[in-house]
């Protein structure tokens, strides 16, 4: 009667483990085209306006239905697979009862076995049912969970590219005393730095950056300019360390970015993106992020500086006038003052401003740069633009062209010996004159 037991127990766990490896392929994609349901549900809500202005409405709801249709397609052949286990189960157990029965029944006969103890038996088989069964449950459970959790553990064993210094509590002091005390010492320095996004060990595989050589001495102003996807926001973004070169040497102050702790780096760096970007709450909140203990006059100072004084005085509660997700209340230019805004609040040693200015009017683009040198005289600044006004009366001014730099030096110098300055220089002429032109017109 035992050996009835075990095998049941051996066939149902059998059956079990048939089914777990018949459907965790299932779970595991299930989880794929549920992030692609996900992701184009996102899209179309953060792209509504596009969506409508293009009139696209019925082509994405077309993708969407198709996205759902096969997440369902393969949810109903996962379900049915896992439906199994239940009845799969009862069988299992249930012509085990009757083996016990069709086996006792000569005992109960023959009077070895009473007919008590051969109830006793099939109700003990009958509570391993149920125990069996929500095992099973438990079982399809798991596989679910197994899914989706190797696809959080993807997330939890990402390893960072950025490697940090051993000395990193030893070189906070004499790092930010440097920044004050050490002269003759370029503010940056790049040597021969290589970068490229993806690690690979592909030798023919493009750099983003190539022997990228330059100084900047303390208080200058460098512009950074070329075309669209020359790697301007790739090369400032190695600064604080957004990424780590894969050879060459940055230094700040005379000191490898590497040996820093990334507080103490990014506390001296103001850094203004692209993108601006504010997060819900109010506009002080904003403005405090990169320093909680800034006094008043610091925030007036740095919004007066950013052109965004008359911003916040056109709002009814002034700085506590909310912000709200996305900061669609503000317009694109507004953005961008008030971010900039930000990063002068955490007065920082180095300033850079990544096309920061690229929504803002000419007279308000002027007055910007004008403001930051008498903000902070000691400021370094590195302004990445696509304007030759917004970098023409720079310091030095770097000419990017493929991830390489093609000519160094400041406006006068760049219209006779690189060509690339020259031609951005040109074409952006022509355009004004064509518009002014236009409007005379």
């Amino acid at each position: 009667m035992a050996f009835v037991f075990v095998v049941t127990t051996a066939a149902v766990s059998l059956a079990v483990y048939i089914i777990m490896s018949k459907t965790l392929p299932y779970f595991r994609t299930l989880q794929k085209k549920l992030d692609v349901i996900s992701r184009i549900t996102r899209e179309n809500i953060s792209g509504a306006r596009v969506v409508r202005a293009f009139s696209r409405g019925e082509r994405e709801e077309k993708r969407f239905l198709n996205a759902v249709e096969d997440y369902t397609e393969t949810a109903l052949n996962s379900a049915k697979i896992s439906a199994l286990l239940s009845p799969l189960t009862y069988i299992i157990v249930n012509l085990a009862i009757v083996v016990l029965i069709w086996l006792s029944g000569s005992r109960v006969e023959s009077g070895s076995l009473s007919q008590g103890e051969l109830i006793a038996l099939v109700n003990y088989m009958l509570q391993m049912l149920t125990a069996l069964l929500v095992v099973a449950n438990l079982f399809v459970i798991f596989t679910k969970a197994s899914a989706s959790a190797s696809r959080i553990n993807e997330v939890f064993e990402t390893q960072t590219s950025i490697e940090y210094g051993e000395n990193d509590e030893n070189n906070n002091w004499s790092f930010e005393k440097s920044m004050k005390t050490v002269n003759n010492t370029p503010a940056i320095e790049f040597e021969n730095v290589f970068f490229k996004y993806t690690k690979s060990s592909d030798e023919h595989e493009k750099y983003a950056l190539s022997d990228i050589s330059f100084r900047l001495m303390p208080a200058m102003t460098m512009g950074i300019i070329g075309a669209t996807g020359c790697g301007k926001s790739t090369l400032i973004s190695l600064i604080p360390r957004f990424y780590d070169a894969d050879s060459g040497k940055i230094s700040i102050m005379g000191c490898d970015v590497r040996d820093f702790d990334l507080k103490t780096l990014r506390r001296v760096i103001g850094v203004v993106p692209q993108k601006a970007s504010l997060v819900s709450g109010t506009i002080e909140e904003n403005l405090r992020w990169g320093n909680p203990a800034a006094s008043d006059d610091v925030i007036w100072k740095a919004v007066e500086t950013a052109q965004a004084y008359d911003i916040i005085k056109s709002k009814p509660d002034g700085l506590k006038a909310p912000v709200v997700q996305g900061a669609r209340n503000l317009s694109g230019g507004q953005k961008q003052r008030l971010t900039i805004a930000r990063a002068l609040v955490s007065e920082p040693e180095i300033l850079i401003l990544d096309d920061s200015a690229s929504a803002l009017d000419f007279a308000t683009d002027a007055a910007l740069r004008k403001s930051l040198k008498s903000f902070n005289p000691d400021m370094t600044q590195i302004i990445v633009s696509q304007r030759i006004s917004s970098v023409r009366h720079a310091d030095m001014i770097l000419v990017l062209d493929n991830g390489r730099i093609s000519g160094a030096g400041t406006h006068d110098q760049l219209l006779h010996s690189c060509e690339i300055y020259k031609e951005i220089y040109n074409s952006q002429t022509e355009e004004k004159e064509a518009k002014s032109g236009g409007d005379a017109v």
